[in-house]
């Protein structure tokens, strides 16, 4: 079964990028990373019965430590659809797959969750403004702390992982081609602007923003973890990752200077504000729950 998924998705890869024919060659050895290897890689398990080797294939397309610097480094050769496909839905299948059939130990999944949030944080800070790099690591980043929740609270999990996945298409929805640095957005129309505005916001886990509520649920099952299995040294690791990564956030807010474009404006789509007031309506309300 998962063998004929992973082909399915790796000839899927090739029509998307076959569609894309005047870039093909470029994206060729892209698909062959992202895919082929990590396929491979399931095969050679399934043949010597080896949990191990499918183990390292699921990490390898999570992009998760050990191999947690492949999908960063070529994320800026992909386009806007391409990046979503493999940066986010490439890896809803593995993460699915690990939890489903209990391949990996908590302990082993928390701490290279942990490594991987470490190393993405710090790259996350030299690549502020180069778009496709930031959120490939903010990926990593998002998809690790949706393992760590899914291992004590699988619906909090689920309930991380819908939110993610709506916010950064929402994003991805309003992002022009041309548009490869977060400065170059505050040329671009106001409704753009809002749009990245509410994304960032809700990254970082403000209310009454949709973000507040998968860190409240993150932080509400920090707290209800078994401490047997974590100290509390590791505890204070973990909440201080979680803080510095509000903080990224925070700093990019202040040096796009949004609210100060957002001022100068008057023609805010009308479509575009209510689509905002909805969204803080509904997270309001979800909230309330």
């Amino acid at each position: 079964m998962i063998l004929f998924l992973e082909g399915l998705a790796f000839f899927s890869y090739v029509v998307i990028v076959w569609n894309d024919y005047e870039n093909f060659g470029n994206y060729l050895p892209i698909v062959f990373i992202s895919s082929v290897i990590p396929f491979l890689f399931i095969v050679w398990g399934v043949i010597l019965l080896n949990e191990l080797i499918v183990i390292f294939a699921f990490l390898f397309k999570l992009s998760f430590f050990p191999f947690v610097w492949w999908f960063p480094f070529l994320s800026s050769f992909l386009n806007f659809f391409l990046f979503f496909i493999l940066g986010i839905v490439n890896k809803i299948f593995p993460l699915l797959m690990i939890f489903l059939n209990h391949l990996v130990s908590f302990n082993v999944l928390f701490f290279m969750s942990i490594l991987t949030i470490f190393i993405s944080l710090i790259n996350l800070i030299m690549f502020q403004n180069d778009l496709k790099v930031f959120f490939a690591w903010s990926s990593n980043i998002n998809f690790g702390w949706i393992i760590i929740l899914m291992s004590q609270v699988w619906l909090g999990g689920l309930v991380y992982l819908v939110i993610y996945v709506s916010l950064i298409s929402l994003l991805f929805l309003y992002i022009e081609e041309n548009g490869l640095f977060f400065d170059q957005f505050l040329n671009n129309s106001i409704n753009t602007v809002l749009i990245i505005l509410v994304v960032l916001v809700s990254f970082l886990g403000l209310p009454p923003f949709l973000g507040f509520l998968y860190k409240f649920i993150l932080i509400n099952s920090l707290v209800n973890f078994d401490y047997m299995q974590l100290s509390a040294l590791i505890m204070i690791t973990l909440i201080m990752l979680l803080t510095f990564n509000s903080f990224v956030y925070i700093n990019i807010l202040f040096k796009l200077n949004v609210l100060k474009h957002i001022m100068v404006y008057n023609n805010v789509s009308s479509s575009v504000l209510l689509g905002i007031i909805m969204y803080i309506l509904i997270s309001i309300s979800l909230l309330s729950l």
